[in-house]
């Protein structure tokens, strides 16, 4: 992946971040734990997969989250779905949709 993509995979990552300048730390340790952009990929949909199903639930669904993931299938459609070219909404909504 080139480095203007990853750049915008890293923005699309930290969007909601408080911080919105170059001195994030939410960005810095993505670019340092994250460099297959595969894993930041599906590490961000888990995080949006978690949101929405603790907030379903009305709990923290904590580590279940990751367990669910693999479980419901989940894994296996971001598999099917992962492109280097497409966003993580656009990933992320593919693999809801299905």
């Amino acid at each position: 992946m080139d480095k203007h993509k990853h750049k915008a995979l890293i923005d699309e990552f930290a969007e909601n971040c408080l911080c919105k300048d170059e001195f994030c730390s939410l960005r810095e340790l993505v670019i340092h734990l994250f460099q297959d952009p595969r894993t930041l990929v599906q590490a961000k949909c888990l995080e949006k997969y978690k949101y929405e199903r603790s907030k379903e639930l009305d709990r923290d669904l904590g580590s279940e989250a990751g367990k669910e993931w693999v479980e419901l299938g989940y894994a296996k459609k971001f598999a099917d779905a992962y492109a280097e070219n497409k966003t993580i909404s656009q990933i992320y909504k593919e693999i809801k949709n299905t």
